[in-house]
């Protein structure tokens, strides 16, 4: 439980307490802690609970957040990308003139709970277990969370580095502590870890300061340009930098090469010894070049060009080699030497760990998006009439929150989604109708009011009762000539004849209207009218009647709007809640937690008549609002729904505004959908007949 209160600005003395795993801050009157303050944005931040405490996220506002510790302060700002800091009990958090003091709560009152901890925070999974004891962050810290501190449970080599940092001497000695490598360190700020490494050989700061920023980043790019800008400040010699991978078919293979100037590429001189980095691969082990002490190690080709010094280390996974990291360097007065060498050791096993769990991320990443569009086919198998459907909903509504992004003014201003956020809105469009895998699949399939096998009983029933017609007639006339000593005359069989003709004619008249009728999309009054009389349709056969439709097909053939019952239309809604339930069942990251309410919301509208919750206006975030409006603009659009036409892109559009003017959709998002994004997406909507592109 959290407790926060305003210390000071327009509201000071406001004070709440909260038990969800998330919590929203900001100007609007959605969030759960709204601030009356002009220098606050509308959605301002959010403080997440996770394994090892609450973090606080900036998202992206426009003042930024400043976080008191206890013994710093860190300033979270960028127009870009969201900031986080880890929050200790006690932290206060600075919107605008604003100051909120943060202190963790183990009893008391009932807390408030927050609309996201009901609804919107039970898709994440929280984590109990606040530490007040000024632990920010396990490891070597992630960017931006200031200086953070090692977990109580020691200090371990998945960080990346080895015990060479200090010579072999283990963690626990270097700082002082009793015991060997991994021994408990409580407590210990990483810029202490630094100086007492630094002591041994300063250039030690820079490969610590390299841990902490690596550990906050999964994307290679940027871990590659941090991992080159380390290795020519810690190097100054190096006027080469390569990193080269081994191949799965055998080999190696350049991934990266860097000069110390940007101009400087020199394809013609070989400035990396091939015949060394294939000598790394088969030993595995680390080799110093020095061009006064080659022995015969380079080839003649490389020492014909400027390299003067260089070292070569292997990259070793933890369960195999990955490549070879290389540095070169032209000095010929200064050359590497054994202390360079045991330095990019260090380094390069940080770089084969970053590398390796780079790529597990890669590979989880990979595996998702094979689980998503895996789950997206079989959610198309169920109903294969919405072919295609989720990825353009996706499509469209990435579309739109790109859009947002670019708004800096105006009502839209203050909304921003962060990369990550966009990736959990995409995955939420992707997913939103996952919850039909529940529904019924005579419900999905059913594209008129009466299956094709309900109107094939009836076609037979009419056929069974026109041949009970034809006996009935002839027997009860020749039952009765008989009984009067006559023989039936051949103007009386006649008239039998256009008797029961008269019947047939009127079957199959009623057939074909309730055939015509079993696939309209919508009734009209004239049209409901000769449905009415229906109900009263029957075959008399003498004193007895004979029901032409039971009470469920004249169920099904009543419904004013669309092809389900009552019943299979409850059925057909209950998917929204059902992707929730289903999409809950799935151990999100934090940074994809709020896929499952996003996804089981996108039926919710701004006047509480959505389903399945009824939610209004203040409860439905924005993610939600721009997925509903893809969601129905496909609907309208797409052409492959049997039951109606489709829609063009104006008809769509002006349906839409409709909405937006009844207050069902928010009228912002349609308006920026119809002016600034249709063009973008315009390639994508189905093309037919109804609907051109054009």
């Amino acid at each position: 439980m959290i407790q926060m209160t305003v210390v000071n600005g327009p509201e000071s003395g406001k004070c709440l307490k909260f038990d969800g795993a998330r919590i929203t801050l900001g100007r609007n009157e959605g969030n759960d802690f709204s601030v009356q303050d002009n220098f606050v944005s509308s959605w301002h931040g959010e403080i997440v609970q996770q394994k090892y405490g609450y973090v606080y996220y900036d998202l992206k506002s426009r003042h930024g957040t400043t976080v008191s510790l206890r013994n710093q302060v860190v300033k979270l700002k960028d127009d870009n990308t969201s900031q986080s800091c880890y929050l200790s009990d006690g932290a206060r958090l600075q919107l605008g003139q604003t100051v909120v003091q943060l202190d963790v709560q183990t009893d008391g009152e009932e807390p408030r709970r927050s609309a996201r901890s009901g609804r919107f925070s039970r898709l994440g999974k929280t984590n109990a277990g606040f530490s007040t004891s000024g632990l920010y962050q396990t490891g070597f810290g992630a960017t931006g969370f200031g200086q953070p501190s090692l977990k109580a449970s020691g200090f371990h080599q998945t960080s990346g580095f080895s015990s060479a940092l200090t010579g072999g001497t283990g963690f626990g000695r270097a700082l002082g502590v009793a015991g060997d490598t991994g021994s408990t360190c409580i407590g210990v700020p990483i810029d202490l870890l630094t100086r007492n490494f630094a002591r041994k050989d300063p250039r030690l700061r820079l490969l610590m300061r390299l841990s902490g920023q690596l550990n906050g980043l999964n994307r290679l790019p940027a871990i590659m340009d941090l991992i080159v800008e380390t290795t020519f400040e810690a190097f100054p010699l190096t006027h080469c930098f390569a990193i080269n991978l081994l191949q799965r078919e055998g080999g190696l293979s350049n991934y990266v090469t860097r000069f110390a100037t940007e101009w400087e590429t020199h394809p013609e001189e070989e400035v990396i010894s091939a015949e060394l980095l294939e000598q790394v691969v088969a030993k595995q082990e680390s080799v110093l070049f020095t061009r006064d002490k080659d022995h015969g190690l380079a080839d003649e080709t490389f020492l014909q060009g400027p390299s003067q010094s260089g070292i070569y280390v292997p990259l070793l996974g933890q369960h195999s080699m990955l490549g070879v990291f290389a540095i070169s360097s032209k000095n010929a007065e200064r050359q590497f030497d054994h202390n360079d060498l045991e330095l990019l050791s260090v380094l390069a096993s940080n770089v084969a760990f970053t590398l390796e769990r780079a790529q597990l991320t890669e590979n989880i990443y990979n595996m998702f998006e094979g689980f998503v569009r895996a789950s997206v086919v079989a959610i198309e198998a169920r109903d294969p009439t919405t072919a295609g459907h989720s990825e353009r909903v996706a499509a469209y509504t990435v579309a739109i929150a790109e859009t947002v992004n670019e708004i800096m003014t105006g009502s839209l201003g203050d909304i921003q989604f962060s990369d990550e956020e966009l990736t959990e809105l995409r995955y939420a469009a992707l997913l939103h109708d996952f919850g039909k895998v529940g529904v019924r699949e005579s419900v999905l399939s059913k594209a008129t009011r009466l299956t094709d096998t309900r109107f094939l009983l009836i076609s037979q029933r009419f056929e069974t009762l026109k041949e009970s017609h034809a006996r009935w007639i002839f027997s009860e006339k020749f039952r009765e000539l008989a009984k009067a000593g006559r023989i039936a005359s051949l103007e009386q069989l006649e008239a039998l004849e256009k008797q029961h003709a008269f019947v047939e004619e009127r079957l199959d008249s009623i057939l074909k209207f309730v055939d015509e009728l079993r696939r309209m999309h919508r009734l009209n009054g004239m049209v409901a009218e000769k449905v009415e009389e229906l109900r009263g349709a029957h075959l008399q056969f003498g004193p007895k009647q004979v029901k032409l439709f039971e009470e469920e097909e004249l169920r099904d053939l009543t419904v004013a709007y669309g092809t389900l019952n009552a019943t299979e239309w409850e059925d057909m809604r209950s998917h929204a809640a059902k992707s929730e339930y289903f999409l809950n069942q799935i151990p999100w990251s934090c940074e994809l937690g709020r896929i499952p309410c996003i996804a089981g919301a996108h039926h919710e509208k701004l006047d509480g008549s959505g389903y399945p919750s009824g939610l209004t206006e203040d409860a439905i975030l924005p993610q939600v609002r721009i997925l509903t409006i893809s969601d129905i603009f496909d609907a309208l659009t797409a052409n492959d729904r049997p039951y109606r036409r489709a829609a063009t892109i104006a008809e769509a559009i002006e349906i839409l505004r409709m909405d937006a003017n009844s207050n069902r959709l928010d009228a912002r998002m349609v308006d920026l959908f119809a002016e600034r994004v249709i063009h973008q997406i315009e390639y994508i909507v189905p093309r037919s007949k109804s609907n051109p592109r054009s």
